[in-house]
């Protein structure tokens, strides 16, 4: 996989590159660093500037070639969730997302599914992993859903904010640890306050294996695990897990053309609510056969390792 991942960057990336980008002097040399600085950044925010200046380049240069490299389709751009109406209290910033997790594993010299786990660039990697499974669901969505994220100038933030045709959003926060406590909901909080009436729900997806409710500030969130992901695929960001059988009370999250939320094999998968509303750290341990660090999201992860 790794002659494979060299070959695609020498006669895709670099020489495509150059047929859509009328690139001048030593190019490839720039772009590659700028390419692997990218695949460290997936999940944060993309200031052009700063990265200029830790490459040494030209920061138009830098924002010419993140255009090319978006029509390549090898980032893409999540714009910032903002209303006109209280702009000023929100960063409008755009995040930058590495399509390809592998790809980016690869640039990162990260081989093994133990290396990744411990490294500082998990977090984004996994957060692009859940984007990316949201770009592809919300193509044969049945309603039509826009994909953002939330940061305030007080750096609360939520990673992914789902907003539907009727303005009414879905908060999505993820969380590289089987670990929750109340304070990991501050984000969803804020852009529940920030939405106002728009706001309908928000969740966070964490390396657990238990759906876990929890009520704060008279609003009800949800901590989801993982593994939703990998084995259901009937709604958006696979949310179809929720069910209508165990989790009817949650309301407003879209649906599949086939409008089936969650059959008896999902809620035999995930098994019966744990409710806690103290809003204590709740470690919730590990999913059969599965150990260490990362849970079920660390082996989706694997899978795309070079």
């Amino acid at each position: 996989r790794q002659t494979w991942f060299k070959s695609y960057i020498e006669g895709r990336l670099l020489k495509d590159f150059e047929s859509l980008y009328a690139a001048r002097g030593d190019y490839r040399s720039k772009l590659s660093s700028l390419v692997t600085r990218l695949a460290g950044l997936s999940g944060n925010l993309l200031k052009n500037a700063s990265i200029a200046n830790d490459l040494g380049l030209d920061d138009k240069l830098v924002k010419s070639y993140v255009e090319i490299l978006e029509l390549m389709f090898i980032v893409k751009r999540l714009p910032a969730y903002v209303k006109n109406a209280a702009k000023r209290t929100v960063i409008g910033m755009p995040k930058v997302q590495f399509v390809d997790t592998g790809l980016a594993c690869y640039l990162l010299g990260l081989r093994r599914i133990e290396a990744l786990l411990h490294s500082q660039f998990y977090g984004g990697l996994l957060e692009t992993y859940v984007f990316m499974e949201c770009c592809k669901h919300k193509t044969w969505a049945e309603e039509d859903v826009r994909l953002y994220h939330f940061r305030d100038k007080r750096k609360n933030e939520v990673d992914l904010v789902l907003e539907k045709s009727d303005s009414r959003v879905i908060g999505v926060e993820v969380k590289a640890s089987a670990t929750i406590r109340e304070s990991d909901f501050k984000g969803l909080i804020k852009l529940a306050d920030y939405a106002g009436q728009h706001f309908q729900h928000g969740v966070l997806l964490y390396t657990g294996n238990e759906i876990l409710p929890f009520k704060l500030k008279d609003r009800e969130f949800h901590a989801i695990p993982f593994s939703i992901l990998e084995g259901c695929s009937k709604n958006l960001c696979g949310l179809s897990a929720l069910g209508a059988h165990k989790m009817s009370h949650v309301k407003g999250l879209p649906r599949s053309h086939s409008g089936d939320p969650g059959g008896p094999a999902n809620q035999r998968q995930y098994g019966e609510i744990h409710r806690r509303k103290d809003g204590k750290a709740h470690d919730s341990g590990w999913p059969d056969g599965q150990g260490g660090e990362g849970g079920s999201s660390g082996a989706d992860l694997q899978g795309r390792l070079p």
